[in-house]
C-alpha cells in the first residue's frame, strides 16, 4: 500500500519538476486557485506522543468548484544544517522522501468557499524517523483535486526522542510599543490604535499570551517585557474618555475607552509577575543617537526620567535600570556612554548591531558581545539570532501565523541540534550555549499565541532574563564595535525644540500658582523627539508647533497696551501702562522701560503679578526734553526670556526745561544787541 501511495504522491511532484525544467515557475505560470493557511500543528512530537496532527484551512479563489479532494502529506529526510532548514521552508522536502501519503476528503470545495481539513500521522511508524536522535524533518501538506496538487504548505516537524540533557539558554523579549496615536491636542488621530487595543488586537493578544506564559502553575518562564512609556501614557488618557480627530467623543464607560483600561490592568498584572523583567524605553522611544549626537543630549535624561515616572505610576512597578532597550536598536558611542552612566549593564540590541564573525561549520553566531565605552565601562550586548529575526520579518510567513511560529521553533531546534553537548573553552571554562529572540511589536495579533506557546514550552529551550543570559552564556564576543546609527533630526527641527523648551521654562517661571499646563507642553516636546519622526520630521513638527502656539498666545496676552499716547504737562509725571490678560492663572512678569529722554526715579523695571486683565503698572518719569519722545518697553518672564518684540511707547511733553529757557533768553539778548547797532549812526569820514 505504501508503494502505491508513494507512486500517487510522486505525480504532482513530477508535474512541479516538469514546470521548473521548462523555465516557468508555477507562480508565474498561473495564479494559485486555492490559498492554504495552517490553523494548528502539533509543535513537538516525542516517543511517548508520536502523532503529529495538522489542521489547515483552504479557500477556493477560483471560479469553479474543486472535487475529488485529498490531502497529501510528504516528509523529507532529517535536516542537518540551518541552511538546509531555511531552504526547506521555501522549497519543501528534497532528496529521498521518507514518507508519502494521501488522505481522501469528502465533498467539494465550492468557489469562494472556505473549509478546514485535518490529518494525523504517527511518526513512530515511519522507518525514516529516528528513534534514537532528536531531529527536525521538512514536511509538505498539499490539497489535491482530481489527483493534482492545487496548493501546499511547507512546515517543519520537530521530533524529540528524549528529554534534552542540555537545553540551550533562550533570551527573549517582547516590545510593547506602537506608533504615536494621539495628536498634540489629545485627540485620537490613528484609528488603527483602537483595533490594536481591542479584545483581538495585537497589543491585547501580546499581553494576554505573555501573562499566561509567565504565570504557569510550575512558576512560569523568565521573559523581558520592553515597554514604550508613551503607549502607556496614551492608554491612561484614553481610559478617562477621549475625542477622536473627527470630533466624536468616546466616554470612559464605553469601548474603546474600556478596552484601554482593561489592557492597562492586564499589563499591570503581567509585569507584577516576579519572573518578568520590566524594561522601559525613554518616554517616546527616541533614537538615542538622534539626541545624544544630534544636539539634544540633555533631553535624554528628560526622556528617561519621564518614561520611568509614567511606568511606575501606571504599572505600579519601577523598571529595571540594569537592562536597556534602545528604540530600533539604534546606538553610537555617545549613547552607549549615556547608557553606562545611567547604570545599564545589559543592552538588548539588534541582530546587526555589531559585526559577528562566522562560526565553525556555519553554526549560529555568538549571541552576546561586549563593548567598551570611551571611559572604559563595559556593556554586555544581547544579540538576536539573524535567522530567527529574518523569519519574524518575512511577510509571507507572517501572513500564516501558526506556520510562522512553527518555523521559528524549527529554526531554534536546528540551532540547538548544532552542538547539543557542551564542551570546554581553551581557558578551561564550560561552554554554555544560548540564542536570543526579539519579538517585535509589529507581529500580527494571531502570531503571539503560537509563537509564545512554542518558545515557552519547548524542552530544548531554557528561557532566561536577558541580564542573566548575558553573564552566563559562554563564549562571548569581546571588544566588539557597534555599527553607529546616523539617523538625525534636521538642524531646524533641533533648534525649534530647543527654542520651545526655553519658552516652556519661561512660562513655568511666570506661574504664580500650580498649573498642569507646563507639564503637558513638556510632554508634547518629548513626543516631538519620538524615533518614528526622524524619518518623517514634517509629521513631528506638529508637536512643537502646538507648544509654540500655546506659549505664544500666553506671552502675547500679557503684553502691555502701547497704542495709547501720553502727554506730560510738566517735566515730572507718571506713565500708567495697561497690561494684558493673563488668563485664568495669575502670571508674574517683568516690565522694563528704556529711554534717553527720560529718567525713572523709582526704577526702570517692575515685577508684577497679573491676576486679571487691564491691570495698571505705573512708572514715575522725569523728562529731559520737551516735544514728542519714545520710550522702549520690554516685557520679560522671571527667567529672563523676552515675551515678545520690544514695543515703543509715544510720549509728548509740553514742560519748559530751565536750561533751555536760559539759553533761549541769552540768544534773544544777543540778537537784540546786534539789531540795536543799526540804530546808532556813525560819523562820516
Amino acid at each position: 500500500m505504501r508503494i502505491f501511495r508513494a507512486l500517487g504522491a510522486l505525480l504532482p511532484l513530477a508535474l512541479v519538476a516538469t514546470t521548473a525544467l521548462s523555465g516557468v515557475s508555477p507562480a508565474t505560470a498561473q495564479e494559485p486557485a486555492v490559498a492554504l493557511t495552517l490553523r494548528a500543528q502539533t509543535p513537538i512530537t516525542t516517543l511517548a506522543k508520536p502523532v503529529v496532527t495538522i489542521t489547515f484551512r483552504a479557500e477556493n479563489l477560483g471560479d469553479g468548484p474543486l472535487g475529488e479532494l485529498a490531502a497529501g502529506f510528504i516528509i523529507g529526510p532529517a535536516i542537518r544544517s540551518r541552511v538546509d532548514y531555511e531552504s526547506s521552508l521555501v522549497d519543501g522536502p528534497v532528496g529521498t522522501l521518507i514518507y508519502v501519503d494521501t488522505f481522501a476528503q469528502e465533498g467539494t470545495l465550492e468557489a469562494d468557499e472556505t473549509r478546514e481539513f485535518r490529518i494525523s500521522v504517527d511518526l513512530s511508524e515511519i522507518d525514516g524517523v529516528s528513534d534514537v536522535d532528536s531531529l527536525v524533518y521538512p514536511a509538505r501538506i498539499d490539497l489535491r483535486s482530481e489527483g493534482t496538487a492545487v496548493a501546499h504548505i511547507d512546515t517543519p516537524l520537530v521530533n524529540l526522542v528524549r528529554t534534552p540533557d542540555v537545553p540551550i539558554k533562550l533570551a527573549w523579549w517582547a516590545e510593547f510599543a506602537a506608533p504615536v496615536a494621539l495628536d498634540p491636542h489629545g485627540r485620537l488621530a490613528d484609528a488603527a490604535f483602537e483595533d490594536a487595543i481591542g479584545p483581538q488586537g495585537a497589543l491585547t493578544q501580546q499581553v494576554s499570551t505573555l501573562r499566561a506564559a509567565a504565570s504557569l502553575d510550575d512558576g512560569g518562564v523568565d521573559v523581558d517585557v520592553v515597554v514604550m512609556p508613551a503607549v502607556i501614557d496614551q492608554l491612561a488618557r484614553m481610559s478617562d474618555g477621549y475625542e477622536r480627530a473627527s470630533g466624536e467623543a468616546v466616554p470612559e464607560d464605553e469601548p474603546p475607552a474600556t478596552h484601554a483600561a482593561a489592557l492597562l490592568a492586564n499589563l499591570r498584572s503581567l509585569v507584577a509577575e516576579p519572573n518578568v523583567e520590566l524594561v522601559a524605553m525613554p518616554f517616546a522611544a527616541p533614537l538615542l543617537p538622534s539626541l545624544a549626537s544630534g544636539g539634544l543630549a540633555p533631553d535624554l535624561d528628560r526622556q528617561q526620567s519621564s518614561g520611568e515616572a509614567v511606568v511606575s505610576q501606571r504599572l505600579g512597578r519601577h523598571p529595571s535600570a540594569a537592562t536597556a532597550a534602545p528604540a530600533q536598536g539604534a546606538l553610537d558611542e555617545p549613547s552607549l556612554q549615556w547608557l553606562a552612566e545611567r547604570g545599564s549593564t545589559t543592552v538588548l540590541a539588534r541582530s546587526d548591531t555589531v559585526e559577528r564573525p562566522a562560526q565553525p561549520n556555519d553554526f549560529a553566531p555568538l549571541p552576546t558581545a561586549t563593548v567598551t565605552t570611551s571611559d572604559g565601562q563595559i556593556l554586555e550586548l544581547v544579540l538576536p539570532d539573524p535567522g530567527v529575526q529574518g523569519l519574524l520579518a518575512d511577510p509571507t510567513l507572517l501572513a500564516d501565523p501558526v506556520r510562522a511560529g512553527q518555523a521559528v521553533l524549527g529554526e531554534l531546534a536546528t540551532i540547538w541540534r548544532e552542538q547539543p553537548v557542551p564542551g570546554l573553552q581553551p581557558d578551561g571554562t564550560e561552554t554554555i550555549r544560548g540564542v536570543a529572540v526579539a519579538m517585535p511589536s509589529t507581529l500580527p495579533a494571531d502570531m503571539w499565541a503560537p509563537l509564545v506557546r512554542r518558545l515557552s514550552e519547548a524542552s530544548f529551550l531554557r528561557p532566561s532574563r536577558a541580564r542573566d543570559f548575558a553573564v552566563q552564556v559562554n563564549p562571548v564576543q569581546t571588544g566588539a564595535t557597534v555599527s553607529p546609527s546616523l539617523a538625525r533630526f534636521p538642524r531646524d527641527y533641533v533648534d525649534a525644540i530647543r527654542d520651545q523648551r526655553r519658552n516652556v521654562a519661561a512660562y513655568r517661571s511666570m506661574l504664580a500658582g500650580p498649573s498642569a499646563q507646563p507639564g503637558r507642553l513638556d510632554r508634547n516636546l518629548l513626543y516631538a523627539e519620538a524615533g518614528e519622526y526622524v524619518s518623517t520630521p514634517v509629521v513631528g513638527r506638529r508637536w512643537y508647533d502646538q507648544v509654540n502656539a500655546a506659549t505664544g498666545s500666553i506671552f502675547r496676552g500679557v503684553l502691555p497696551d502701547v497704542q495709547q499716547a501720553f502727554l506730560l504737562t510738566s517735566s515730572e509725571g507718571s506713565i500708567p501702562l495697561r497690561m494684558g490678560d493673563p488668563g485664568p492663572t495669575p502670571l508674574t512678569v517683568q516690565v522694563v522701560l528704556r529711554s534717553a529722554s527720560f529718567e525713572f526715579p523709582g526704577g526702570f523695571q517692575r515685577t508684577v503679578t497679573l491676576e486679571g486683565p487691564d491691570e495698571i503698572v505705573t512708572f514715575d518719569v522725569v523728562a529731559k526734553a520737551g516735544g514728542p519722545q519714545t520710550i522702549r518697553v520690554k516685557t520679560r518672564a522671571p527667567s529672563g526670556r523676552d515675551l515678545g518684540e520690544e514695543q515703543n511707547l509715544a510720549v509728548r511733553t509740553t514742560a519748559v526745561n530751565g536750561m533751555a529757557l536760559w539759553i533761549t533768553i541769552g540768544a534773544g539778548v544777543l540778537l537784540l544787541l546786534l539789531w540795536s547797532r543799526r540804530l546808532i549812526r556813525r560819523p562820516k569820514q
